[in-house]
């Protein structure tokens, strides 16, 4: 398991996110985190931000860098990493991508891990979001590269939103009585158990 404590930073994704109490209360919030999840075995990772826009600023690396700093003053025993899913080449993502031990790819690995293993060969690489379509391809990616660790897929609200694969829908009026037969014929017969 993967912990993350933020999806903005000080810039705002949207009208009253997070981002208006970053700078009040990043600091209590990354410690509260760490300290209420530090004797879990399931959390490997902790990440320091989800698609966080200051990777495209140069203030990027000094909060980057401020959190990860606060996260391994608290806990230096799990590596640290930062979800993007933009270019983790721009010298503003590298220069936050420097201060951790993995970097995080949402939805974008497949496309770049190759170029971006030759600029950095020392990376460690995450998929820390992906689509359930991808998660073979993903698969072999890790499987045959030992820099790939291996893929994070979003499957979010049983499959719907923004994993994308899938749908619900009305039926007709016929198949809904078909639904309710089946499920009466259901409820009426037993089962006996030896």
């Amino acid at each position: 398991m993967l912990d993350e404590p933020f999806d903005v930073w000080e810039a705002h994704k949207v009208k009253f996110d997070y981002g208006s109490d970053f700078d009040a209360w990043w600091k209590q919030d990354v410690s509260s985190m760490v300290f209420r999840d530090s004797n879990h075995p399931s959390i490997v990772i902790c990440g320091i931000g989800n698609e966080i826009p200051e990777l495209e600023v140069d203030r990027g690396a000094v909060l980057g860098k401020q959190i990860a700093d606060q996260v391994r003053a608290l806990d230096n025993t799990r590596p640290l990493t930062l979800a993007l899913p933009g270019t983790t080449t721009l010298p503003t993502a590298q220069a936050v991508f420097s201060q951790l031990d993995i970097t995080g790819y949402n939805y974008n690995i497949l496309p770049t891990y190759q170029k971006d293993h030759e600029q950095s060969p020392s990376r460690l690489m995450l998929t820390t979001e992906s689509l359930p379509s991808k998660v073979f391809a993903l698969w072999a990616v890790s499987h045959d590269n030992p820099y790939i660790l291996g893929d994070l897929t979003w499957t979010a609200m049983d499959y719907l939103g923004e994993s994308g694969i899938g749908a619900w829908e009305y039926g007709t009026p016929e198949q809904a009585k078909m639904v309710l037969g089946m499920s009466g014929a259901m409820s009426n017969t037993s089962m006996r158990v030896s």
